[in-house]
């Protein structure tokens, strides 16, 4: 509870919180359609997808690789379920590799026209290819997970905000990274992470825009990480208490 708390004292939900409801009904959404796939309610995940795409079309769109790869794959049960989901999904994004890059792009040039970064569009350059995607993900999600890099007082508020953050995930995985590492429902989990913050990145140039994307990602990954945290723990409880 205390690092529930804490991390919502930080400066970004703090500030998007108080500017409006947008951002914090994506979030509220995003945590409710994560809690209700994990328990696998098809009626309400969906509901809640449905809510979520109409809100932010993109971010219903991440949210749809949990929802098919547990309902349809069922990848959330097995490694084996898990690897085929994501060999198909991959060979999905090939198949459809110019719609896809399309879209990417167009997001891209739509968020610089939104922050009126006109003088950005002469070194505007789009993606050509999925695999130059595939390639530049690992880097775009750790540029991710620290941005915004120093630029004044107020975007190294914001620096040290992802800092905290990131070692925050650190923490809430010290010691159980291995035993993680092979649980097929939290690797869906953070792959679904992984690709909100990796396509963040990738088509929004404003930082304080990123920033308002980026919040309701990660809060909803630590959030995560706390209740297996909890479960794991009452669980532990339970087998001690039944000794």
């Amino acid at each position: 509870l205390l690092i529930l708390g804490i991390s919502f004292l930080l400066p970004s939900i703090l500030l998007y919180s108080s500017l409006g409801l947008r951002d914090n009904l994506i979030f509220c959404t995003q945590v409710l359609l994560l809690i209700t796939l994990l328990k696998r309610h098809l009626f309400f995940s969906t509901i809640l997808l449905i809510i979520l795409a109409a809100i932010k079309i993109q971010n219903g769109l991440v949210f749809a690789f949990l929802y098919f790869g547990i309902f349809i794959f069922q990848a959330d049960k097995n490694l084996k379920n898990l690897f085929i989901y994501f060999i198909l999904a991959i060979f999905g994004m090939f198949l459809i590799g110019d719609v896809l890059l399309a879209t990417i792009n167009y997001f891209k040039l739509a968020f610089l026209s939104e922050d009126n970064a006109i003088a950005n569009f002469d070194s505007y350059v789009p993606y050509n290819s999925i695999l130059e995607l595939i390639v530049i993900a690992p880097i775009s999600f750790l540029e991710g997970m620290i941005r915004p890099l120093p630029q004044g007082l107020s975007t190294l508020i914001f620096l040290f905000e992802s800092i905290f953050q990131a070692l925050l995930i650190v923490f809430l995985l010290r010691g159980k990274f291995k035993e993680l590492i092979l649980d097929p429902q939290f690797l869906m989990v953070l792959i679904t992470f992984i690709i909100g913050i990796v396509l963040n990145t990738l088509v929004i140039e404003n930082d304080f825009t990123y920033i308002r994307y980026k919040y309701t990602f990660i809060s909803m990954f630590i959030i995560y990480l706390l209740i297996h945290q909890s479960l794991s723990v009452k669980n532990y409880q339970k087998h001690e208490h039944k000794k």
